[in-house]
C-alpha cells in the first residue's frame, strides 16, 4: 500500500529530525504553503511560520516521541494519515490525536500539506 509506505517514511523522517532538533529537516517534510494547526494556537501558514514554531517549540524535555498511525488513505494526488502521537515531557506521559494531509509533489514524493493535532 503506497500510502502506508509514504506515511511510514514521512513519520520516520519526522522522528529522526525531531530527535536531533533539526528545524531544517522538519521543514523539508512540509509543502511551501503548508498549514500547521497546533492545539491552542493560531494556524501557521508556510515554511517560515512552521520553522519558527519548531525553533521555539522543540524542547530538550521531550523524550520518547512516537507516532502510531491507525488509518491511511490514498486518493490520487492526496493521501492522509491519522493516529496518535505520544511523548514523555518532564517525566509525564502525553498523548494527542493527529491528522496529516499529504500532497504528491511533481517528483512523485509526498509532503505534508496540512497537519493538525489536539492536546
Amino acid at each position: 500500500m503506497i500510502a502506508v509506505n509514504v506515511a511510514e517514511s514521512i513519520n520516520a523522517r519526522y522522528l529522526a529530525a525531531h530527535s536531533v532538533k533539526s528545524v531544517e529537516e522538519l521543514q523539508q517534510l512540509y509543502t511551501e504553503d503548508a498549514t500547521l494547526i497546533p492545539p491552542d494556537h493560531r494556524a501557521l501558514k508556510g515554511l517560515h511560520d512552521i520553522g519558527h514554531f519548531y525553533r521555539v517549540g522543540i524542547s530538550d524535555a521531550v523524550r520518547a516521541l512516537d507516532i502510531s498511525v491507525s488509518e491511511y488513505r490514498n486518493e490520487g494526488a492526496l493521501a492522509y494519515q491519522a493516529g496518535t502521537v505520544s511523548w514523555v515531557q518532564d517525566g509525564e506521559p502525553h498523548e494527542a490525536l493527529f491528522v496529516d494531509v499529504l500532497l504528491r509533489q511533481p517528483d512523485g514524493s509526498r509532503k505534508i500539506q496540512v497537519s493538525i493535532w489536539n492536546s
